[in-house]
């Protein structure tokens, strides 16, 4: 099993009919080499290359991971919702017996429930 990415370079030469938002027509076909044409750097400069997964310690490269903003930012929102989802579960399954003890079989237990997710949607 192989993970293949392809990166662009930024530097990239960009055609001028492209970067001026020209609309091309689906008759108009272009390919790789005539938007290169007009490069001078076209036959010396390659703008894209395969990816390669860092090499090294599981270890090493667990911490640079951990390091980052983005995974912690997506941490945050995994760890929020699934605290989220643990209360609303709990409440699933834990009111419905405890409604039924404290105020008897004839418990509206369907209308005490939607309270909560209505107070979430107005709050």
């Amino acid at each position: 099993f192989s993970v293949r990415e392809i990166k662009v370079d930024s530097n990239a030469h960009v055609p001028s009919a492209i970067a001026s938002g020209a609309d091309l027509d689906d008759d108009s076909i272009v390919d790789d080499d005539s938007l290169m044409a007009d490069s001078p750097k076209s036959k010396t400069n390659k703008t894209v290359s395969t990816f390669q997964p860092i090499q090294g310690d599981t270890l090493k490269i667990l911490s640079e991971t951990i390091k980052t903003p983005n995974f912690r930012r997506f941490l945050l929102v995994v760890l929020l919702t699934l605290n989220v989802r643990m209360i609303f579960r709990h409440l699933d399954g834990t009111l419905p017996k405890y409604m039924i003890r404290e105020f008897g079989e004839n418990t509206p237990k369907g209308a005490v429930y939607s309270i909560n997710p209505a107070l979430i949607i107005i709050m």
